[in-house]
């Protein structure tokens, strides 16, 4: 919920989620920050594109399940 609720102030048409998996609060350290790295700077090349781990579409999908359960 908490979550939810930042992502819809969030700007729109400006504004991505990304999700990752077993991702810890602090990605720049966690153990997958390889992956982490990779897309800021796949989005720092091409902003429009796809993040190369797939983390937006995860972070789509996710709010949309989210949407649709019972709060």
């Amino acid at each position: 919920k908490p979550v939810r609720s930042v992502v819809a102030r969030l700007p729109k048409g400006r504004s991505r989620v990304a999700i990752y998996r077993d991702g810890w609060h602090w990605l720049y350290r966690d153990k997958q920050r390889a992956v982490v790295y990779a897309d800021v700077l796949g989005w720092i090349v091409d902003r429009g594109a796809p993040l190369p781990s797939g983390a937006d579409r995860v972070g789509l999908d996710t709010l949309r399940d989210s949407a649709r359960r019972p709060r």
